[in-house]
């Protein structure tokens, strides 16, 4: 084992203690991206190190990085790296049959602790290195076979304070990987269900390790060739019930998740919104946010002038920032957190007696003062949760042509997730609308939507307000037509819809409806 140290750190400037996102690109990953989450004014920077060329992060933890080759040969070769201190500590060589096959890594403590040690899962056994081994001690697990006859074998794992290590394999059956005092590892499997995520044809599982609970955070793709990300899910281990339960909130947590390690901190010291999730994926260099709240998945380019390739994506926090935010921690706390869990389809809630207030309340606003805040909304992120706080700042929202707001894309992959890109902000926010389940967007207007359903069903949406106005089916006869428009909103008495197909070779056939009629009127024209 060899130790080297350099003294000046290679981390940026930043103004409180928060979880840098590092993004590794060009050739030899050699340069290094860091994003400051609670930084208000988005700063990127860039810093080009020698102890990474051609080596990638396979753990961050503790402050420290397990690195390891980019390019992985026969042998394999890593080491520890704190990129604050600068301290490189080489690890000894290791060969391997399969690189594919190695899996997860943690460090279970960092190297300044006479207890730290480097666990590699490669397949069916553990690679483990301790501090003062010139090799690595190879151990081969057993987990079985699954139902399909298939070899079952760890896919992620976590160290959790107390000392435990908690897994997950590639069957989503949780195990504890027990570290005996000689050295040696077994493992043993818990009788719990698999967690009940929702159906989709590709996911992604991460371990969070949160206050002493273990927590699953699922990431859901949509789309023909599932690589967009569509939804998240979040579940925690219940070990009195021995299930996992999905939770509808985190408190005042916020999670911050990745391949190499994921940090669970306290919302309230790093000037964020608490029960929301920052993740990033390999397949693309966005910082992608979700809210536990509201189900408001929303993304943004943290690197812009990201020069290509890219690599996996890390978290990194410093040891030393680590201990300070858990000690400012210990102060802001609340005494009470509202936790909102579903297990066997039933909530449970932890309520706490609260006195009710005779100061003043938001609700309470003239109706005119509301209409004047909503109308100077630019964001359809925040409209929509504008009207979402309670039923009077709901009908404030005004139904005529939004004038103030600029254009924003619109788009969905037929399902209920409605994405709505924004130009201005480099922001993409996601809702879930039940109500556009298998339609299609025909055209769009003043902040209306020209919906079709099936081959017949025509209706009018707007994605701020929910307001939905049914129109009379179709004509029976009616051709595929090429396109529809409207003159004017629907809340409008002169707002007549219009249609036209014309991929007959002589005539075009044309569609028309005043609102408020009962059918539409059809006509053909010669071409």
């Amino acid at each position: 084992m060899t130790t080297a140290k350099k003294n000046r750190s290679l981390l940026p400037p930043a103004r409180r203690p928060a979880p840098w996102l590092v993004i590794p690109n060009g050739a030899d990953a050699n340069r290094l991206n860091f994003f400051n989450v609670s930084d208000s004014e988005n700063n990127s920077y860039i810093r080009t190190c020698e102890e990474n060329l051609e080596k990638e992060c396979v753990a961050s933890m503790h402050g420290w990085l397990v690195m390891m080759d980019l390019w992985i040969s026969e042998e394999v070769h890593c080491f520890l790296w704190n990129p604050d201190t600068r301290e490189k500590i080489d690890l000894p060589s290791w060969d391997v049959e399969a690189p594919e096959d190695i899996g997860t890594c943690i460090l279970l403590s960092p190297p300044t602790t006479p207890d730290c040690m480097v666990l590699f899962v490669v397949k069916k056994s553990f690679l483990t290195w301790q501090l003062g081994d010139k090799k690595w001690t190879k151990q081969n697990y057993e987990l079985g076979r699954t139902h399909h006859g298939t070899e079952e074998y760890i896919a992620k794992a976590i160290s959790c304070k107390d000392g435990i290590i908690y897994a997950l394999t590639t069957q989503s059956v949780a195990v504890i990987i027990d570290r005996k005092s000689c050295g040696t590892l077994s493992v043993r499997s818990l009788d719990f269900g698999r967690p009940q995520f929702s159906a989709t044809i590709r996911l992604e599982k991460k371990l969070v390790e949160s206050r002493g609970d273990i927590y699953l955070v699922v990431i859901l793709y949509v789309g023909h060739k599932a690589i967009q990300v569509g939804h998240v899910e979040v579940f925690k281990m219940d070990l009195y019930k021995k299930v996992w339960v999905k939770v509808e909130s985190i408190g005042h947590q916020v999670f911050f998740v990745a391949e190499c390690g994921s940090i669970s901190l306290p919302a309230t010291n790093l000037d964020l919104k608490g029960n929301c999730i920052y993740f990033s994926i390999s397949a693309d260099d966005l910082l992608y946010v979700f809210d536990l709240e509201d189900g408001n998945l929303s993304n943004y380019l943290p690197c812009p002038n990201l020069a290509t390739p890219s690599f996996t994506p890390f978290w990194y926090l410093p040891n030393n920032w680590l201990v300070e935010i858990q000690k400012e921690d210990v102060n802001t706390v609340p005494k009470t957190e509202l936790e909102m869990e579903m297990a066997d389809n039933k909530f449970a809630t932890v309520e706490e007696p609260v006195e009710e207030s005779i100061g003043f309340r938001w609700i309470n606003l003239p109706m005119d003062i509301l209409r004047s805040i909503a109308m100077c909304l630019h964001s359809s992120a925040d409209f929509v949760n504008f009207g979402r706080v309670c039923k009077s700042f709901a009908s404030s929202i005004p139904q005529s042509p939004l004038t103030t707001q600029y254009p924003q894309l619109m788009f969905s992959n037929r399902t209920s997730l409605c994405s709505f890109c924004d130009p201005m902000h480099n922001v993409t926010y996601c809702f879930d609308m039940p109500d556009l389940l298998g339609a299609r967007i025909r055209f769009s207007k003043d902040g209306w939507c020209l919906m079709s359903k099936g081959d017949y069903s025509m209706f009018f949406f707007n994605p701020f307000t929910k307001v939905t106005v049914t129109l009379p089916d179709l004509p029976p006869k009616h051709w595929a037509n090429d396109g529809f428009s409207f003159t004017q909103v629907p809340t409008s008495p002169d707002c007549i819809v219009f249609g036209i197909a014309g991929f007959h070779k002589f005539f075009v056939q044309i569609l028309y409806l005043h609102l408020g009629e009962d059918a539409w009127t059809q006509e053909y024209r010669e071409k």
